[in-house]
């Protein structure tokens, strides 16, 4: 099995050395407007959309950040060998900290105080087809994508490293 998403984004965007100021305000404005993406969602490929993609990545950012604050740095390793042992995702979380993802997405959730999801919005009866991507703007969208589960894979890999040389100090 892969690593989760929203694990492999999440562990990249916690690690780095200069934050996302956008993330923490991305996070609140969907909290309060109700549209959270549940993390279920985000077990594989994150939305094409600027503002779901950066959404998506507000939310793996912030449940890394509670599994730490939660379980902490002890339960993220557990969750790490348990994915890096070949678990499936629901096992790696019930091996780690006894739980499901449904169960992560609920606590986490109402870490954060989430009221629920808003009803969905109406469908628009008019279209615009300047909201679609032509074959151009997909090709160089997807290059992006792929760039970056590249540059988060290895943000991964250097997470699992380092988690492992602080705890042989």
């Amino acid at each position: 099995t892969s690593t989760p998403q929203w694990l492999d984004e999440g562990l990249a965007v916690y690690l780095q050395e200069q934050e996302d100021e956008r993330l923490p305000e991305v996070l609140d404005d969907a909290i309060d407007d109700g549209r959270l993406i549940p993390l279920a969602a985000l077990q594989s490929a994150f939305p094409w959309d600027t503002e779901r993609a950066l959404l998506s990545y507000a939310e793996s950012w912030s449940v890394v950040d509670y599994l730490i604050g939660t379980y902490g740095d002890d339960g993220l390793t557990r969750l790490i060998d348990a994915v890096a042992d070949g678990e499936t995702n629901d096992a790696a979380l019930a091996r780690a900290f006894g739980i499901t993802l449904e169960q992560l997405d609920q606590d986490w959730k109402a870490s954060l105080d989430y009221a629920g999801d808003a009803p969905p919005a109406a469908p628009s009866s008019a279209t615009s087809s300047d909201d679609d991507l032509n074959e151009t703007e997909q090709a160089v969208a997807l290059g992006v994508v792929g760039f970056g589960c590249i540059l988060g894979l290895g943000m991964l890999i250097f997470g699992i490293i380092r988690f492992r040389q602080v705890g042989r100090r």
